[in-house]
């Protein structure tokens, strides 16, 4: 597919793969150089219910991090993507105190 209008220091490509009614895979592609990408400030928050960690930004947040004090945190998954949405994870292992979210934005 050819995407002749795209900005590539602002725009993306999101994609999803189903399977019997179970999304099993998920992403986004930049056409640019990280480091050239005009990331937004995603503004992560997150809400504790039990065991699972909802992540949520109001824009596109690439490779999202959770970690605890300890660092310590195994989740069912450890880096996603953000559309301007919400994910939420399992905790596996580790207790979910004083969390940190960061993300390609905060790193850049």
């Amino acid at each position: 597919m050819e995407l002749p209008e795209l900005d590539v220091f602002t725009q993306y490509v999101s994609y999803e793969a189903w399977e019997n009614g179970n999304r099993i895979s998920a992403g986004t592609v930049i056409f640019s150089y990280p480091k050239y990408f005009r990331y937004e400030d995603p503004q992560l928050t997150c809400q504790i219910d039990g065991n699972y960690i909802t992540v949520s930004s109001p824009v596109y947040a690439k490779s999202v991090e959770i970690l605890n004090r300890q660092e310590d945190l195994v989740l069912s998954d450890n880096y996603f993507d953000l559309n301007g949405d919400s994910r939420t994870v399992e905790i596996l292992r580790g207790k979910p105190e004083e969390i940190r979210l960061r993300s390609v934005w905060d790193i850049r």
